[in-house]
């Protein structure tokens, strides 16, 4: 069985880090996710280490369709951020209201960047 990417993804330079971040939000809407700590670790390794989410759009035509998309998805960044608290703050000391916020802006993220499709296995 391989991916199958959606016909307009053809534009993407990287359609393959666009389905891994929308499996991500998927995951991070899980209201009892901060109670995995190993997947919130993959998580935020993905968001924060391989993958600039920053304030910009350079992330257009690579992974992302529009300056929407990247704004969606910076809201969903910085509510990460703040939830996970200083690096120092270790991943499982999160509750379930730290992750609460994480989850409810991963649904609203997910379900913009799905508008756009979403990848199948065939």
């Amino acid at each position: 069985m391989s991916l199958a990417f959606p016909d307009d993804w053809s534009g993407l330079r990287f359609p393959h880090v666009r389905a891994e971040l929308l499996n991500y939000l998927k995951d991070a809407t899980k209201p009892d996710l901060c109670l995995r700590t190993h997947e919130v670790e993959f998580l935020v390794h993905f968001m924060f280490d391989d993958h600039d989410f920053g304030p910009n759009d350079t992330n257009i035509g690579d992974i992302l369709f529009d300056s929407e998309e990247a704004s969606a998805l910076l809201h969903f960044v910085e509510t990460l951020d703040r939830a996970i608290g200083p690096r120092t703050k270790q991943l499982s000391e999160l509750t379930l209201d730290d992750w609460n916020p994480v989850a409810k802006v991963a649904e609203e993220t997910y379900s913009h960047l799905a508008r756009n499709g979403l990848p199948h296995y065939g």
